[in-house]
């Protein structure tokens, strides 16, 4: 998504934060999935739970910015 591959294309900031926020969703995905087999499951999940719904509200947001554009 973000690889320039040489070019010399700069990526606004709407792209960046966009880009951060679908990477910090698949690592929060991971995490869940990694914590299916530890102890304490619902505890860590608990809390990945608050990660992921904010994670989802901010890129909420970002869609309607862009609706209103």
């Amino acid at each position: 998504m973000l690889q320039n591959f040489g070019n010399s294309h700069k990526y606004t900031d709407e792209e960046k934060r966009r880009f951060n926020l679908w990477s910090f969703h698949s690592q929060v995905d991971n995490l869940f999935k990694l914590s299916e087999k530890l102890d304490y499951t619902t505890y860590l999940q608990r809390h990945l739970w608050k990660l992921k719904c904010e994670i989802e509200r901010q890129a909420s947001l970002l869609d309607k910015n862009n609706q209103s554009k």
